[in-house]
């Protein structure tokens, strides 16, 4: 993977979440590892959300599980520009990340063109149709949601955010396929590409002339994206094997 990308894609680690596979400790230190070796190398990096299990910001209190972390991210500002997409849940990020460096920016989402080719990123859960999942975003984005939860304790807080954030990674990663109304989503998109996360699964799913690309997670498959003028692959950083390809040429996948 010679010379340098136009961006590089990562999200969906969910740092603070048990699982049986690898060990928090292991998950950061891979993934520190991982901008250490490619923030010099992308025009800029795309943290795709989720990158925290739960990310709740109280004035003054930093979670010091997650300290590494904000280091590793503020070292690799120096590197390259950062955009952060607020995942369903870290979607409270704000000034502790924004004051890691002056070249990290929080948006919902982000849109850029390569030739002639139109690419949006975003998480993924703005997505969903259930409208469960739209009533739960619209209250925990309400700002007087996030004041009452801000009176609570910090520890209280986190305690709270932690059991609700587990029930919804379940939720969301467990089915094991790309989810089937996507391909509608697909065919409404005013871009030529949409890049997600969210849904854990690394795929490319096509229709018509529009692709929505999914980049998997760092969670359990350790999966980062590249965009590059040919195309997106996605990568297993363990094996450094491309697992998913979308070339723009045709926009066929590879």
């Amino acid at each position: 993977m010679p010379g340098k990308f136009k961006a590089i894609l990562i999200g969906d680690a969910h740092f603070g979440a048990p699982t049986h596979m690898s060990t928090d400790s292991e998950r950061k230190r891979e993934f520190i590892d991982f901008l250490k070796k490619f923030a010099g190398k992308t025009e800029m990096l795309v943290i795709t959300g989720d990158l925290f299990d739960f990310w709740f910001e109280y004035p003054g209190v930093v979670p010091v599980n997650y300290l590494d972390i904000l280091n590793a991210l503020e070292e690799a500002t120096k590197k390259t520009k950062i955009v952060y997409l607020p995942g369903n849940h870290d979607l409270w990020v704000g000034k502790t990340i924004e004051n890691l460096g002056e070249g990290i920016k929080i948006t919902d989402s982000i849109v850029f063109k390569i030739k002639d080719i139109k690419i949006k990123v975003t998480h993924g859960h703005q997505l969903s149709r259930s409208i469960s999942s739209r009533i739960l975003n619209s209250v925990l984005s309400n700002p007087v949601a996030i004041f009452m939860f801000r009176l609570l304790h910090p520890s209280l807080g986190y305690s709270i955010g932690r059991v609700v954030s587990r029930i919804s990674r379940l939720r969301n990663s467990s089915a094991g396929k790309i989810p089937g109304d996507l391909k509608d989503i697909a065919m409404s998109l005013s871009e030529d590409v949409l890049i997600v996360g969210h849904f854990h699964i690394p795929g490319v799913l096509k229709t018509g002339q529009k692709s929505i690309v999914i980049a998997g997670d760092w969670l359990l498959s350790r999966n980062y994206t590249v965009v590059t003028e040919r195309g997106i692959d996605i990568y297993n950083f363990l094996t450094n094997q491309v697992v998913r390809s979308l070339s723009f040429d045709g926009m066929d996948e590879r």
